[in-house]
């Protein structure tokens, strides 16, 4: 980060009578090229999680890791107390998982879960040797994934991970479309059940921006479902002066998917998008196992 952006994190921090400690991350960065490791979206940034307990003091008990890609909307105290049943992390579905967890090698009856949020018990998670673990299958059966940190810790730590409610992830499809809808069209094998992703739409806790038909809500001209939200708390922040950027990786397929979207009923539309997402999906499997990270994930 600049020291500009660091400065300003500061005095955001200073507002709310908080308090922040910045990492030096230069040794998890060279870990993980040591592992093989690759980057994503050109940045190592989000793999640094899979390091957490080695960067972290020993005294740390339970942490709440949170993507910057999210907006927290309600109170996180509940989930202090929150009970992980001696499992060393929990997290939310993923909403898309379900073809995505089939090219990774699980089956159509194992949870696939999403990396956005992880609530961790590093005791736990240092018992159970987890970040070891991760390593040894990243030097000696594959390191290169879709999603290199999400997809190492669904297939590593298949079984061990508790299932955290749907309010503190959620995902941009559950805001835009009905569970109903969402349900026969996506087909999930592995999920919540319905009244658990309605009262998480009405009452969520944190809010997830990941890709919404290409975009995200700090794109010019986005249709993402969360940029109210994003545009709400960008006005109330030290950000506020933030000129909104052009996509990047602009092509045919996002424009054409954008311009079904504008004309096409939900319903359509969305038989559409699950059967050219399972394309794009074989697609970035297969550059993945060649060792290349598909530029549009």
């Amino acid at each position: 980060m600049t020291d500009e952006t660091i400065g300003t994190i500061r005095q955001t921090v200073h507002d709310f009578k908080r308090q922040v400690t910045f990492l030096d991350t230069k040794k998890a960065i060279i870990r993980l090229q040591s592992l093989g490791i690759p980057q994503y979206r050109g940045s190592y940034t989000t793999n640094f999680k899979l390091l957490l307990p080695e960067l972290l003091p020993e005294e740390s008990g339970r942490i709440l890791y949170i993507d910057s890609d999210t907006v927290v909307t309600a109170s996180l105290k509940p989930l202090l107390d929150w009970d992980l049943k001696g499992y060393p992390l929990a997290m939310v579905y993923d909403s898309l998982g379900k073809r995505h967890a089939l090219q990774i090698g699980l089956t159509i009856g194992d949870a696939y879960f999403n990396a956005g949020v992880i609530l961790i018990d590093l005791n736990e998670w240092r018992k159970r040797q987890c970040t070891e673990r991760i390593v040894r299958y990243a030097q000696s059966v594959r390191a290169h994934f879709m999603s290199p940190d999400q997809d190492l810790l669904n297939v590593v730590l298949k079984g061990e991970i508790r299932t955290l409610p749907p309010q503190y992830n959620l995902q941009p499809i559950h805001r835009r479309y009905t569970v109903k809808l969402y349900n026969y069209t996506f087909r999930p094998s592995v999920y919540y059940a319905d009244a658990e992703i309605e009262s998480a739409a009405q009452a969520p806790a944190i809010l997830h921006f990941f890709r919404f038909l290409g975009e995200f809500p700090w794109n010019k001209k986005s249709l993402h479902p969360y940029r109210p939200e994003f545009d709400y708390y960008l006005r109330k922040s030290r950000w506020k002066k933030f000129q909104k950027i052009d996509l990047k990786n602009k092509n045919v397929i996002f424009s054409f998917e954008k311009f079904l979207y504008k004309v096409l009923p939900d319903f359509c539309f969305l038989v559409i998008y699950q059967f050219a997402y399972q394309l794009f999906i074989s697609r970035c499997a297969k550059d993945s196992r060649e060792g290349e990270n598909c530029r549009l994930m």
